[in-house]
């Protein structure tokens, strides 16, 4: 049973944001509105986080509700579809990105690591639940300050099975972390046999 269901489990990307920033793990810049003012934010999140950004669901998984933001018409488009299923949401800034890397860690080691790139410029996402493509990478490729981000970012989430969500900025080689998630689809999505196998040396 993972550690922290002894404390507060983190229910939403905007308490984890919190906590990752309180313990000076890098993430995106981001700002949250709450839904009844998002209608006349648009200005706000371009002053705090400029232009282009996204807006990305506290509680959604895999991709959904996850909107890349140019101009005023994609905001109110993607206001009206989050206002129509009553999400929350928060707006973070756009890192331009090859692609990111889904690091497993556990028990504060890291097991495997899997880079992920989107299929064509369509989209801004690299997951694989959204059409993404994955390569199984070599744990070196990370810098070791971002293995050791990746390990920080688990321990104080309190999670002993993380999938870690890293990207480099394309522009400015700034590392930033975007999500720790507690059910990194070992049981789905790409490499399951490596990810299972990794998980079984683990327990």
């Amino acid at each position: 049973v993972d550690e922290s269901v002894l404390h507060f489990a983190a229910s939403s990307k905007l308490y984890q944001y919190t906590i990752l920033s309180n313990n000076d793990v890098a993430i995106p810049p981001s700002i949250y509105i709450p839904g009844k003012h998002l209608a006349t934010s648009y200005q706000r999140f371009v002053d705090e986080v400029g232009l282009p950004f996204v807006l990305k669901g506290i509680h959604e998984s895999r991709g959904m509700h996850n909107y890349l933001i140019r101009t005023r018409a994609d905001y109110d488009k993607a206001c009206a579809a989050v206002r129509a299923e009553g999400k929350l949401v928060v707006g973070q800034k756009y890192i331009p990105n090859d692609g990111d890397f889904r690091v497993l860690v556990f028990g504060r080691r890291i097991a495997l690591a899997i880079f992920r790139s989107r299929s064509d410029e369509a989209t801004h996402l690299n997951n694989t639940s959204q059409g993404g493509k994955a390569r199984l990478a070599e744990v070196s490729e990370l810098p070791g300050a971002v293995q050791a981000t990746c390990i920080t970012a688990a321990k104080v989430m309190e999670h002993g099975v993380a999938g870690v969500d890293m990207v480099c900025d394309s522009v400015d080689g700034e590392w930033y972390c975007f999500e720790v998630n507690s059910g990194p689809q070992l049981a789905t999505g790409a490499f399951q046999a490596e990810k299972q196998t990794a998980f079984a040396k683990f327990i």
